[in-house]
């Protein structure tokens, strides 16, 4: 019979647990279980009749760093370990009058879901009876289509730049470099992706379109143990269309380490059909990646016994590349740059006529000075041939880029595992697509910098209740900057037609992106029921700058206001002359002489 005081203490537990049950379930329409890099294992317990075994006792013992769980299944002969870290697990179930069944080698994966069925035979507890049971190839669980890559899959296949990005373009449903566009899952925005390391968002969050093509962490083999890509159906606490999950490799109680150099080079490669036709040399590319992972247990004499205690994985990877490609651009001829201007007049003769000299004008000392950056001769048949021609040339790329981290793993005991992740990138990228000039290397280029980290701490409260708290930070401070000469403090926009601007007008942009994550996930097993739970808080600050058009630039042309006979007209042309080229000539008349149309000037507004 009992009291009213143990009758109280049970009514409590039992308030408090429908609590626990409605705040799970109030959480998780919109952040269950959270971002999260472990896995799930789910074991059920059975006899040789198909009964369940309750009571049964199982360990999980994790094969690299030897964490151990060690729980009793319920009443339905199931036991739900939640939140293990990613690996190779040994599975031991144990229960009277049966013999001891082992599973070895269960990999589980990276937010991956594995499911145990466990046939026990009659028998003692000495007798031991050990499967292989390797990976789960079926998704069982939810309704998730997920695909894992592993890494050997990382390690060996091909890819160019050592980019694990690369390789989410092998998934079904995904389509991108064979269509020319940015890579799509199953056709949503790539704008609603999620791509995140050891939970943390690692994408830029200020431009979007290319969300599952470029991360300023610039993730790369070296860093990553596995991922995992959702395509369909992602769980709500995914918070995404598509989901790309990237883990940091863990160390182990054996040392493990490798010292790596990739060199690619164009020595022996051909150049392309239409340099040879101008004479122009091939384009070198010369790229050197090298690093070394190194990782293990942390042995500091009379305080920590490294050996399944603390662990160590720590990575270095730099990537120096030098590279050049073919660039094309339109110059004035020496004829039309001194103002005589060719044309064909109306019978089909070529006629050339000195129009500044016609108009009493001179060269402007400012177009001038622009002329002297500019190829005087033509190399190739870009351009009119009569005014205006091509020069092409190899413009370099250099790049830059290197990363760094380490990962550290401390098990305080069988209740309490911490794990701390931290990682260092930053790049110097030539911008030839930004400075389209006549500068064989670019003025422009992409600077900056990435520091990541996170920390977690993974805890059983109780045999059945497990929780995992993580905190993480990503600062990116990605910045474009030129080396443009800018003490003429003004620009002149050069027509297009008659001459590509040799100087690079492009002003400094760039922004400083910060996400701080923080980020709670419990499991709770009331019975024969299993409740998962937690929330997310995800604080994004971008701070970013835009030079553009803050120096004035002008635009040079004649417009309707000019003066009465200020322009060029049919008349002037001995032999008369087409509107297209009537034009031509006038657009460079008004360049030559400096003549103004309009001025544009931009400013940032501070407050």
């Amino acid at each position: 019979m009992k009291t009213s005081e143990s009758l109280a203490h049970s009514c409590f537990k039992v308030f408090i647990a429908k609590c626990l049950i409605i705040c799970g379930l109030l959480l998780s329409g919109n952040a269950a279980l959270a971002q999260t890099t472990n896995g799930r294992l789910v074991v059920t317990v059975k006899d040789q009749t198909g009964a369940v075994i309750a009571g049964a006792n199982v360990k999980i013992i994790n094969e690299g760093t030897n964490q151990e769980v060690d729980a009793t299944t319920n009443e339905s002969g199931t036991l739900i370990s939640p939140l293990l870290p990613i690996g190779r697990y040994k599975v031991s179930v144990e229960a009277p009058d049966f013999k001891t069944a082992v599973s070895e080698n269960v990999k589980l994966d990276i937010g991956q879901d594995y499911t145990i069925n466990v046939s026990m035979e009659a028998g003692g507890t000495s007798e031991i009876i050990t499967v292989n049971a390797g990976e789960e190839l079926v998704q069982t669980t939810n309704a998730e289509v997920k695909n894992i890559v592993t890494e050997k899959q990382i390690q060996e296949l091909p890819l160019d730049g050592r980019s694990p990005l690369r390789l989410i373009q092998l998934q079904a449903g995904v389509n991108g470099d064979l269509a020319r566009t940015n890579t799509v899952i199953n056709g949503q925005r790539s704008s609603s992706s999620n791509v995140t390391q050891d939970g943390v968002n690692i994408q830029d969050l200020f431009i979007r379109a290319n969300a599952l093509d470029f991360s300023p962490n610039r993730p790369t083999i070296a860093q990553v143990s596995e991922f995992s890509v959702t395509t369909l159906n992602p769980g709500a606490e995914s918070s995404g269309s598509s989901i790309v999950k990237f883990a940091t490799p863990s160390g182990t109680n054996a040392y493990h380490g490798s010292i790596f150099e990739f060199h690619r080079n164009s020595a022996l490669g051909a150049n392309d059909f239409f340099n040879n036709q101008f004479g122009i040399e091939k384009p070198q590319l010369i790229r050197h990646q090298y690093g070394y992972t190194l990782s293990g247990p942390v042995n500091i004499p009379g305080v920590i016994k490294g050996k399944d205690k603390l662990f160590f994985f720590t990575y270095f990877e730099g990537f120096r590349q030098r590279s050049s490609n073919s660039a094309t651009g339109t110059i004035l001829l020496p004829a039309a740059r001194q103002g005589i201007f060719t044309y064909r007049d109306n019978s089909g003769q070529t006629r050339t006529l000195d129009i500044l000299g016609l108009k009493n004008l001179g060269i402007d000392p400012a177009i001038a000075n622009i002329l002297s950056k500019a190829p005087s001769q033509a190399n190739t048949q870009l351009g009119d041939g009569r005014n205006t021609g091509g020069f092409a040339f190899n413009k370099s790329a250099p790049n830059d880029r290197d990363v760094a981290g380490f990962r550290l793993d401390y098990n305080y005991n069988d209740r309490h595992h911490f794990e701390g992740v931290y990682q260092h990138a930053s790049e110097n990228v030539a911008r030839p697509d930004i400075d389209v000039s006549f500068n064989q290397t670019p003025l422009v280029s992409n600077v900056g910098t990435t520091n990541f980290f996170v920390v977690a701490w993974n805890f059983a409260v109780s045999p059945t209740f497990n929780n995992e708290v993580r905190v993480g930070r990503n600062v990116t401070t990605p910045e474009f900057i030129t080396k443009e000469d800018l003490s003429s403090n003004s620009f002149i926009n050069t027509p297009a037609a008659l001459l590509t601007n040799p100087i690079a007008t492009f002003l400094g942009q760039g922004r400083r992106t910060e996400i701080t994550s923080i980020i709670d996930g419990a499991s709770l097993q009331l019975g024969s029921h299993f409740v998962r739970f937690g929330g997310q808080a995800d604080i994004t600050r971008v701070r970013s700058f835009n030079n553009a058009g803050i120096i004035p630039t002008f635009t040079t042309g004649i417009s309707t206001g000019a003066p009465a006979g200020f322009g060029l007209v049919a008349r002037d042309f001995p032999g008369g002359i087409d509107g297209t080229q009537l034009a031509t000539a006038n657009g460079l008349l008004s360049f030559l002489s400096g003549t103004v149309t309009s001025t544009a000037a931009t400013f940032n507004a501070t407050s």
